[in-house]
């Protein structure tokens, strides 16, 4: 697994956590995409 797999999956694990803490069962897709899911993402 490469560094952005890494860092989408645990973005992934934190909404998965954070749905199941706020409201069980509403969460039925998660997608990433763009600059994110490519890695190109920039941060300032």
């Amino acid at each position: 697994m490469n560094s952005t797999d890494s860092r989408n999956r645990k973005i992934i694990d934190a909404v998965i956590r954070k749905e199941q803490a706020v409201c069980p069962g509403a969460l039925a897709l998660i997608g990433i995409y763009g600059s994110s899911m490519t890695g190109d993402v920039h941060v300032l």
